[in-house]
C-alpha cells in the first residue's frame, strides 16, 4: 500500500449528496420521459436516451468520497449505457425496440433504487454532536472480530480503540449510553477515561515524536448506527480506515474541534492504523462482520 491517502473533506459529505441527487434527477426525468412517449404512442431514439444522459457524466466524476462503494452502481449504469450504444451503433437514430425499452425501464428502476441507498448513507456521514452512542449490544446480534498483532476478541458492542497504559493499542467498552458530545469530552479526562473498561491490551505499542504520544488514549470509536457499523474519529491528531481496500485518512475531532463531526460506514472488511507515526507501516486494528 502506498504513503499517499484521499483526506476525508468536511465538504465531501455536502458534494457526494448534490452529485447522487443530480444523477438521481437525470435517471428520474429518463424514465419520466419514456413513459410519457409510451403514453403518446411515440417511439424514443437511441440518441435520445444518450443524450439525456450525458448531464450525468460530470456527476460521476465528482464522487471523490466512498469511490469504492459507488463502483458497482457506476458499472450498472455503464452497462445500461453501453447497451444501447452497441445495440444501435449502426443508426442512433433509430427507435429502441419495445424489449430494449423494456429492459431500459427496469435498470434505471434499479439505478434509483440504488442511488436513494447512496444518498441515505452518504448524508449519514456527518454526525450531530447529540448523536447516542449505546452501551447495549449491537443490533440483531451483530458481532466483529477484532484482532490486533496477535491479540484477537469478539466484540458485540461500542467500544473504543485507543492508547491504553505503556502506549500499547488496545480496546475499552463504553460503560453507559452517552452522546458523541458527551464522548469527546470525556476523552479529556484522565481520570473519565479511567470508567471505561479495557477489553483488550494487544502487545502493540504506538510510536511517541519527542517524547509525547501522538496517537489519544481515545482515538477512535466503532459503533452501528442501526443501519451499518460506523468509525468515528475523536482524537487529537488522525487516522488510515481502510474499508475492503479502499484506504482513506479521517482527520480527528479534536484535531477540528469546530469542524463537523464527520464518520465513514465500515465495510465487511477493515483496517485501522491510529498511530501517526508509523502510518500504514504500524499494525492495523483488523475489524471483520461476523455474519
Amino acid at each position: 500500500m502506498g504513503g499517499s491517502f484521499e483526506v476525508v473533506s468536511y465538504l465531501v459529505p455536502r458534494d457526494f449528496s448534490y452529485h447522487l441527487s443530480e444523477i438521481s434527477r437525470g435517471l428520474v426525468n429518463l424514465l419520466k420521459y419514456i413513459l410519457e412517449r409510451e403514453k403518446e404512442g411515440g417511439e424514443i431514439a437511441a440518441s435520445e436516451v444518450l443524450s439525456k444522459l450525458a448531464p450525468l457524466e460530470v456527476h460521476f466524476e465528482n464522487l471523490p468520497l466512498l469511490r469504492g462503494e459507488v463502483s458497482s452502481f457506476r458499472a450498472e449504469y455503464e452497462n445500461m449505457k453501453r447497451m444501447v450504444i452497441e445495440r444501435y451503433s449502426d443508426d442512433l437514430q433509430a427507435p429502441l425496440r419495445p424489449n430494449d425499452r423494456e429492459k431500459l425501464k427496469i435498470t434505471l428502476a434499479g439505478l434509483l433504487e440504488y442511488v436513494y441507498m447512496l444518498i441515505a448513507k452518504g448524508i449519514g456521514t456527518i454526525l450531530s454532536p447529540s448523536t447516542v452512542i449505546y452501551a447495549r449490544k449491537f443490533p440483531e446480534n451483530l458481532k466483529l472480530k477484532v484482532k490486533i498483532g496477535k491479540e484477537e476478541v469478539t466484540v458485540d458492542r461500542t467500544f473504543i480503540i485507543g492508547r491504553l497504559s505503556g502506549d500499547y493499542i488496545g480496546l475499552r467498552i463504553v460503560p453507559y449510553q452517552m452522546s458523541l458530545k458527551e464522548l469527546a469530552e470525556k476523552a479529556k479526562s484522565e481520570k473519565e477515561i479511567e470508567i471505561f473498561p479495557v477489553l483488550l491490551r494487544s502487545q502493540e505499542k504506538v510510536e511517541r515524536k519527542e517524547g509525547y504520544p501522538t496517537a489519544s488514549r481515545f482515538h477512535v470509536v466503532v459503533f452501528h448506527d442501526g443501519s451499518c457499523f460506523r468509525v468515528f474519529d475523536i482524537s487529537s491528531s488522525e487516522t488510515i480506515v481502510e474499508i475492503d481496500g479502499d484506504a482513506r485518512k479521517l482527520i480527528g475531532h479534536r484535531a477540528n474541534p469546530f469542524m463537523p463531526l464527520l464518520s465513514l460506514p465500515l465495510g465487511e472488511s477493515n483496517k485501522i492504523w491510529i498511530d501517526p507515526v508509523k502510518g500504514v507501516k504500524g499494525t492495523p486494528v483488523e475489524i471483520t462482520v461476523l455474519r
